[in-house]
């Protein structure tokens, strides 16, 4: 990781053939989580299986600000 820019800054590349299934498990469970918090993307999960990047991009911003609500 970069000091400088934290993690912000990155490059775009295709997962290596030897880490596709892995990183496909763990897309999966991202995928469940984000829906769990919101009952039209997991009515959308459910009848599709699967949310697009926004859609998980969306919820994550959601949860964690309802975190930092709870705090």
């Amino acid at each position: 990781m970069d000091e400088e820019t934290q993690g912000m800054k990155f490059e775009y590349r295709e997962i290596p053939a030897g880490m596709l299934k892995e990183c496909e498990k763990w897309r999966a469970k991202m995928v469940e989580a984000a829906a769990e918090g919101n009952e039209a993307l997991l009515t959308k999960y459910l009848e599709t299986g699967d949310l697009t990047d926004i859609e998980i991009k969306q919820a994550c911003e959601s949860a964690r600000s309802r975190t930092k609500c709870a705090w």
